[in-house]
């Protein structure tokens, strides 16, 4: 069969035709899924940077409010997205040079 079309020139152009347009469809589905999964890397990027800013930001409130003895908890929304940030003084004087170390962690 094969044969026959490269004997003719319409059966050729056909088959090349096909095959050009095989290669584009795959070309395209490539980088479709290529800015798909870009976009998802971004948007998860984007919330750790949030949350990182809110931890910055909570570490500030603690130091500046001395009276804080304990556990802190608190929730904000960003973008839709709910983050709840913890800290906390321990008061086993594990940190440098025996000091009491400061914990914040933000979960998203």
């Amino acid at each position: 069969m094969m044969r026959r079309l490269k004997s003719e020139k319409k059966g050729f152009v056909f088959v090349t035709v096909v095959m050009i347009i095989a290669i584009m469809a795959l070309i395209t589905l490539s980088v479709i899924s290529l800015n798909s999964s870009q976009s998802i890397n971004a948007e998860k990027e984007i919330k750790r940077l949030q949350a990182e800013s809110l931890g910055i930001g909570a570490t500030q409130a603690m130091l500046l409010d001395t009276s804080i003895s304990g556990l802190g908890i608190f929730n904000q929304t960003m973008d839709g997205t709910n983050f709840t940030v913890t800290t906390g003084i321990t008061n086993d004087n594990s940190g440098p040079f025996g000091t009491d170390p400061l914990q914040v962690q933000v979960q998203y």
